[in-house]
């Protein structure tokens, strides 16, 4: 798999620092991972995707302005209201849908419509289409619109979809949980059945077939238990954010060549930049937020649980299971005035694979630029990517 791949080549060139073993025992200072620039990191970030927007020609999250008019969208609006007068642990989910708070990267769960329109205008339109004018507009095709819309409501789906709670164990609030469930699997069917209905309208069976393959692999990762024990917990990890939405990004950005007919070339390049791109955000966001929450070391979906996890499986391969979860919970026992060494090593090795990635991305974006490229688009991009890479 190309995944693999991408994954083994960067994780085979990583070399983790050494680790003091004795690390367990020491506090962190918290001074080492400052929150005072946070709001401005926001600020940055929120200008950043503001100016990307309008280089695309108008915002492009699913419940935006543009599409209020519609009745299905409305339809889906409501479902979400009513799940958030429920106790369900998706109503959090569903207020970020709809709106986003100051203190919180404007629209984190809504931006890989917005990436999949820059990638299709950075790229450009090849002139020997000659597609008409009224299909086009600020440099993007109407299909590329529509696949980014597509891209938006196959994510919402999925996210929507892995927030539905197990109700087999033991559940206060039974009967309201049970009502969120049945929201919950309505309205993620309902923007899959609607995501699948648009894309039969494109007429494109290779970008079927390519997003199919989407919608496949986050199923699989739904419901994978990943007991592979042949795997590490980073590559684990990359399996996992590939079935999450790398392989979303990076399928959405090659459909978006083809649907324009780029060439064989440029569509691996797109794929390749929309990848590491990808993984770079997602890296990026869990170092944002363990800068906010150094909890996240504990948070099974985190590079930082995967890269302390490997490194503590391969340094003390005897201990019991009460033993190792001692030591992981001992991350996130803070003192003042000392500095937990092995919690700063963790963060030290994750900016490294972040760097590999932002690094990869930056070549792929160079080499997408064509004859046909957009320059404003580029250069948006390279904003974002220098963003992450100036607040990491």
């Amino acid at each position: 798999m190309v995944i693999q791949k991408l994954t083994f080549s960067v994780y085979k060139n990583f070399k983790p620092s050494t680790l003091n073993k004795n690390a367990s025992i020491l506090c962190l200072n918290k001074s080492y991972f400052s929150t005072s620039n946070s709001n401005q990191i926001n600020k940055e970030w929120t200008k950043t995707l503001n100016n990307a927007e309008k280089i695309v020609g108008y915002p492009t999250s699913f419940l935006n302005l543009r599409y209020l008019v519609s009745d299905e969208v409305a339809n889906f609006a409501n479902l979400l209201r009513k799940l958030m007068k429920t106790k369900h642990p998706l109503i959090k989910m569903a207020r970020k849908l709809i709106s986003y708070g100051e203190n919180e990267p404007k629209r984190s769960l809504q931006i890989n419509g917005l990436l999949v329109l820059l990638i299709a205008k950075a790229a450009g339109i090849p002139k020997k289409n000659n597609f008409l004018e009224v299909e086009i507009s600020d440099g993007i095709h109407q299909s590329q619109r529509c696949l980014a819309e597509i891209t938006e409501m196959i994510y919402m789906a999925s996210l929507i979809h892995k927030g539905i709670l197990d109700l087999s164990q033991d559940q206060s609030d039974f009967k309201d949980m049970e009502q969120g469930n049945k929201l919950a699997v309505l309205s993620g069917d309902y923007l899959l059945a609607n995501a699948c209905t648009n894309l039969s309208k494109l007429k494109n069976t290779q970008v079927v077939d390519l997003m199919s393959q989407v919608i496949a692999d986050i199923s699989q990762g739904i419901f994978s238990e990943n007991k592979n024990s042949k795997l590490t917990f980073l590559k684990l990890w990359y399996e996992t954010v590939n079935s999450n939405s790398s392989s979303l990004l990076s399928n959405s950005a090659k459909s978006a060549m083809l649907l324009v007919k780029h060439n064989s070339y440029l569509q691996e390049i797109a794929w390749n930049f929309a990848f590491h791109l990808d993984i770079t955000y997602r890296i990026w966001s869990d170092l944002y937020n363990f800068k906010q929450d150094e909890a996240i070391v504990n948070n099974p979906d985190s590079v930082l649980n995967a890269i302390y996890k490997d490194k503590y499986e391969l340094d003390n391969p005897k201990l019991d299971l009460d033993e190792k979860k001692s030591f992981l919970t001992s991350l996130i026992d803070f003192g003042q005035g000392q500095e937990n060494v092995l919690l700063k090593n963790l963060f030290e090795d994750c900016k490294l694979i972040f760097q590999n990635h932002h690094k990869l991305a930056m070549t792929n974006l160079e080499q997408l630029e064509n004859e046909y490229s957009q320059k404003d688009a580029i250069a948006s991009l390279k904003s974002i990517l220098n963003v992450m890479k100036n607040t990491v």
